[in-house]
């Protein structure tokens, strides 16, 4: 019989793991023993073929059981056309003998695992998706009413915990897809807790590797220490303004790559409404960092909006440039021009813009680019 304290224990392990899925194999694990199982697992079904989770003891079983059993498996079926989501279930109370009898999962899979019953509990976190828990046993194994009862107060939390587990996945989902579509802007992003972990970024970001900035161990690597000391000031400036000691929200990274810098924005994230409310949990901030490579200036997306006001797309590219920081002179060393042709150009763009000092200039350009 399972000890309070024990039960506890495994209350808090499927919570824990709620928010991590990588320590679900663990926790079935536990969850197993404490039940004195053959092994546990955990299905999640959609459209399609089930992601499973299992305890290590059925590491060899899953695999078969992913591959092709899933489809041959009788509560499957059984589990979407009655409802099971309130309520412990057991094969054998369920399914009719002579259905076990004659089931190729049973005899071709269960038994050359040497498996049995198996008890279990289904929830649907949405309207497509279907998570299954299962006890799985050794041939003759019976789960007594007393354990049936414990089981069932336990599987309430299992049961909640998937469902957190699920949307805490979807919501993971959303925020690497938002974070992706930045890629048609040719904008590196970066979604960065406070102390400059990395949440998630996209192929730009990632691509920048050798070019001024990479991800390492989890984290943003930008060249020399004092510009790492200054990126990681930015970011734990914007996650907490109270701290934020005279740091910016826009910092510019040289690098050997190329003499235009990397112009990075950071913009803060705050903490979703709920968890204000939530007791006990604990409201975080994150930082999204908006990364322009001066090398790629010159795609015609990224000029589109300049363009649309009028500029030429030489003119377009020399109005990022200042917008990017640089000064006259830089911008003609990089795009091999003289000073006076710059100057030239830019009083062109003054009078197309509206516009009589760089300043406004850089505020204009700083609201039409991706990083505005």
């Amino acid at each position: 019989m399972l000890s309070e304290e024990k039960l506890l224990a495994l209350v808090d392990d499927f919570y824990t793991v709620s928010l991590d899925p990588r320590h679900w194999i663990q926790a079935l694990h536990n969850f197993s023993r404490y039940f004195d199982g053959a092994g546990a697992v955990m299905h999640v079904y959609g459209n399609g073929r089930p992601d499973v989770f299992v305890s290590p003891d059925l590491q060899d079983a899953a695999t078969a059981y992913t591959q092709y059993w899933w489809q041959e498996d009788p509560l499957v079926s059984y589990a979407q056309r009655v409802n099971l989501q309130e309520r412990v279930w057991v094969d054998r109370q369920i399914l009719s003998e002579d259905t076990i009898r004659t089931s190729a999962f049973y005899n071709d899979f269960l038994a050359k695992q040497g498996l049995g019953s198996i008890a279990g509990v289904l929830t649907k976190p949405f309207s497509d998706t279907f998570v299954n828990i299962s006890l799985q046993s050794a041939p003759g194994f019976e789960l007594e009413p007393d354990m049936q009862r414990i089981f069932g107060l336990l599987i309430t939390h299992v049961r909640r915990a998937a469902a957190l587990s699920a949307q805490i996945r979807a919501l993971r989902a959303e925020r690497d897809t938002l974070v992706a579509a930045f890629d048609r802007y040719r904008c590196a992003v970066a979604l960065v807790r406070p102390d400059g972990s990395v949440l998630s970024s996209n192929d730009q970001a990632r691509a920048l590797a050798g070019r001024g900035l990479s991800l390492a161990r989890g984290r943003l690597v930008v060249e020399g220490p004092a510009q790492q000391r200054a990126l990681e000031a930015m970011i734990a400036g914007i996650a907490n303004p109270a701290v934020r000691a005279g740091t910016g929200d826009v910092l510019f990274l040289k690098r050997q790559a190329s003499p235009l810098p990397l112009m990075v924005r950071g913009v803060p994230v705050g903490p979703r409404q709920v968890e204000r409310h939530l007791a006990g949990v604990e409201a975080t901030h994150a930082v999204l960092l908006l990364i322009v490579d001066g090398e790629l200036a010159g795609d015609g997306r990224q000029h589109q909006a300049l363009r649309g006001l009028g500029l030429t797309p030489a003119q377009a590219r020399m109005a990022s440039l200042i917008g990017q920081g640089l000064s006259p002179a830089e911008i003609a060393a990089s795009l091999g021009v003289s000073e006076n042709t710059v100057r030239t150009t830019l009083k062109a763009i003054y009078a197309k813009l509206g516009v009589k000092r760089q300043a406004e200039l850089v505020r204009l350009v700083d609201a039409y680019l991706p990083l505005g």
